[in-house]
């Protein structure tokens, strides 16, 4: 297929030439590749992460409650001192 510039309409010496050898003209658009994707902010990042460390926090300590208080503290039955 041969190509022609779009501004001098000289044929052009390759398929997949940018630039115009005659005129200097752009014969195609330049490629824009896609815009990145934004990265979070580094707020919400520690946000999420203070919340998530808070969670394990809490589920240790009521774990912990739950062992000291009803497993092996004064309400087990395995260990009461037997009456006299």
């Amino acid at each position: 297929m041969v190509n022609y510039c779009p501004d001098c309409g000289t044929q052009l010496p390759f398929e997949n030439a940018e630039i115009c050898p005659n005129c200097g003209a752009r014969t195609k658009s330049p490629k824009i590749s896609p815009p990145r994707a934004r990265e979070g902010s580094k707020i919400g990042k520690y946000l999420i992460i203070g919340i998530l460390l808070f969670i394990v926090f809490v589920v240790l300590a009521v774990v912990v409650f739950w062992y000291v208080e009803l497993g092996a503290g004064k309400l087990s039955s395995l260990h009461q001192t037997p009456p006299q």
